[in-house]
């Protein structure tokens, strides 16, 4: 679905819910104070009763002629339709009103509610970054609406009081539906007979399961709204209790902690592995290129490289931290992957006086000697800040080695010429 016709259908979905939300409010109304001699309500009610029509044609059409967002529905979207909503919009767009004697028949128009919790759902589904704030805004929604039916039928049950307006007589019974719904309940407006009592009980039961629901809602948007600010909390938790428990040295408690603030301020406390994992292999290859873009257009080995080897690197590519001071590798051991630095500064050490053979920062690439002359680590390489890195294995480098020469043959002049340095620096 293109953006114009996503643009439209959202509009129109406004459109609709807007209406099918004004029904449910004045039909309950209608019920109890008559709304049918109000010249703006007769007039009001037709206008929505044209737009309720409209969006039958207009669902025809989009099940016919748009395709689905959701590719994995069996049915096609008209036989969808026809299926699930026709019956719904039908009987929605139905002026039921009309039939003075059995008024209550209008209540049957607000089965289009039902086609509204369905949009809401979908809507929330299509716009995940803000699926947390939809979420309760929706609940709010179905709060209000229900508060006023409430309200309707408590007005009912106590009648009209003809020294207030019809006005007053309304936000009195708002007023009695949310109080008793949060439980504060001041006790100002009580029930006087059975059919009160009892109403004012359901109402209660509700009132609790809804109270406990909106605050539960509450609280875990509030939570997943910075999801990486929770992670860090919990992490700086478990390093309190790790330092109660093991007396961990002040020195590591200190590195610990910039660790975790790192990787809550510069990486958002999100792994990518364990995002990429899950991924099948074709959303797995796009969204790896599209997080490592940055790193891949940094590195001049990696410009003017073939899509195919960009798609190959980038699907292989792991993520590694690094805190000042920390080792990738010291000389004389295994090599097992090489390095892409994305950001921050190494520095390249050479025997046992650690001489400094140079300073690695972003875009540059190591630890390829090992890898194409097989042999150990030849300088070691130490973290002068933090760092994000990403390797690449032994296994994949040889595969891309092979399956792409002229790449293989760069890093391999780089290689040489690196050794070639190193001999000189002894």
């Amino acid at each position: 679905m293109n953006l114009n016709i996503r643009t439209s259908d959202l509009m129109w979905s406004v459109v609709v819910t807007f209406c099918a939300s004004f029904m449910a409010f004045y039909i309950p109304l209608d019920l109890v104070i008559h709304l049918k001699s109000n010249q703006a309500y007769v007039w009001t009610n037709i206008v929505a009763s044209a737009i309720l029509i409209v969006d039958i044609f207009y669902s025809i059409y989009k099940a016919k002629y748009h395709e689905s967002e959701f590719v994995f529905e069996e049915k096609s979207g008209l036989e969808l339709y026809f299926r699930k909503w026709f019956a719904i919009d039908f009987i929605a767009a139905l002026p039921l009103n009309v039939f003075g004697f059995l008024s209550f028949l209008q209540l049957f128009r607000l089965v289009k509610l039902f086609k509204i919790a369905n949009i809401m759902r979908h809507f929330r589904q299509r716009e995940v970054q803000y699926a947390n704030a939809l979420t309760l805004i929706f609940f709010l929604f179905w709060v209000f609406h229900f508060a006023h039916w409430l309200a309707c039928g408590w007005m009912s049950l106590r009648g009209i009081d003809h020294s207030l307006t019809v006005f007053d007589n309304y936000i009195r019974s708002f007023y009695w539906t949310v109080t008793t719904i949060t439980t504060v309940g001041y006790g100002d407006i009580v029930p006087v007979n059975s059919q009160q009592i009892l109403f004012a009980v359901f109402v209660e039961i509700l009132g609790v399961g809804s109270y406990g629901y909106l605050i539960g809602k509450i609280a875990s948007f509030l939570a997943k709204k910075d999801p990486a600010k929770s992670r860090y909390l919990s992490h700086m938790e478990y390093l309190t209790a790790m330092v109660k428990l093991r007396k961990l040295p002040l020195d590591l408690q200190t590195r610990l902690r910039n660790y975790y603030t790192y990787m809550w301020k510069q990486k958002s406390g999100f792994d990518e592995s364990k995002f990429l994992d899950g991924l099948p292999y074709g959303l797995k290859t796009e969204v790896s290129i599209f997080l490592k873009q940055e790193v891949i257009e940094k590195i001049p080995l990696f410009k003017d490289s073939e899509d195919n080897f960009t798609k190959e690197v980038a699907l292989h590519l792991k993520p590694v931290i690094l805190t000042p001071g920390d080792f990738v590798f010291k000389e004389g051991d295994e090599g097992h992957e090489m390095y892409f630095v994305v950001n921050g500064r190494l520095e390249v050490l050479l025997g046992k006086s650690e001489k400094i053979l140079g300073i690695l920062s972003d875009g540059d690439f190591f630890g390829e000697i090992a890898l194409f002359s097989n042999v150990p680590r030849t300088a070691s390489v130490r973290s002068l800040t933090y760092c994000d890195l990403y390797t690449l294995s032994r296994n994949r480098f040889d595969h891309v080695v092979a399956k792409f020469p002229e790449i293989g043959k760069q890093i391999k002049a780089k290689a040489e010429s690196r050794l070639k340095k190193q001999k000189n620096g002894n």
